[in-house]
């Protein structure tokens, strides 16, 4: 039986990299564990070095990356829209923020405690497989785009 409601929230979901190859009910659960919040342009979201460990889902809107360079000068690294996730290395690692995240514009990001979403995966071992599955290509995507970056400067 599908979580109340999983229908309509499905077809959001299932655009979401993380989510698409969940269950609708397993998806629609996740999901719900967390909660949404309004974010207003040029609010900072999490800042680089400070206490992490949640899930962030960017639900509407934009958000730009930020990261200290050798000088402490900020460095813009990316720019992440609808269905996109930051805080996920932090969830698992358990380690501070790697990077500052600013609202670009006003959005939503639904962000998923970090012990909530480890709690979940360690009970369903099968959404565990899809949803860690996804998070390596997510990863390996930024990890080689990051590549590239680096491999033009030299």
């Amino acid at each position: 039986m599908a979580a109340k409601g999983s229908s309509f929230l499905y077809p959001f979901l299932q655009d979401i990299p993380i989510f698409s190859g969940l269950r609708p009910e397993a998806a629609a659960r996740i999901f719900r564990s967390g909660k949404t919040q309004i974010v207003r342009d040029g609010r900072t979201i999490v800042t680089e070095g400070k206490g992490g460990g949640d899930l962030h889902l960017i639900v509407s809107g934009q958000v730009e990356v930020w990261k200290k360079g050798p000088v402490g000068k900020p460095k813009k690294l990316a720019v992440l829209g609808c269905g996109d996730l930051f805080g996920e290395m932090s969830t698992f690692d358990g380690s501070t923020y790697s990077a500052t995240i600013k609202a670009s514009g006003d959005c939503a990001v639904h962000v998923i405690r970090g012990q909530v979403f480890r709690d979940y995966l360690a009970k369903n071992p099968k959404d565990a497989y899809q949803v860690l599955t996804a998070l390596v290509r997510i990863l390996s995507s930024r990890l080689r785009s990051m590549n590239v970056v680096v491999s033009k400067k030299g």
